[in-house]
């Protein structure tokens, strides 16, 4: 348990290294963010989006009338309204 507990302690740390800064992005009238060399690391497919939260990790976006919190990545949770 304890070997558990510790994998998902530095898998967040490394998480947050290794995405510490991701930027909006817009193409084609939809939205992505990117790092700071560029790269694209979640895809153009939003509505809307706000900044990444450093702190906390996550940015609320909006897809077809629907927001969501997403990871730097990609992964998604519906936000119940």
């Amino acid at each position: 348990m304890k070997k558990t507990i510790l994998t998902i302690i530095v898998l967040i740390f490394l998480q947050n290294i290794l995405f510490a800064q991701l930027y909006v992005s817009e193409k084609n009238g939809k939205y992505g963010y990117v790092n700071e060399q560029g790269n694209v690391i979640i895809g153009y497919k939003y509505d809307e989006a706000g900044d990444f939260f450093l702190w906390r990790n996550y940015a609320i976006v909006k897809r077809d009338n629907k927001k969501y919190l997403v990871y730097p990545t990609g992964t998604e949770y519906l936000v119940a309204e």
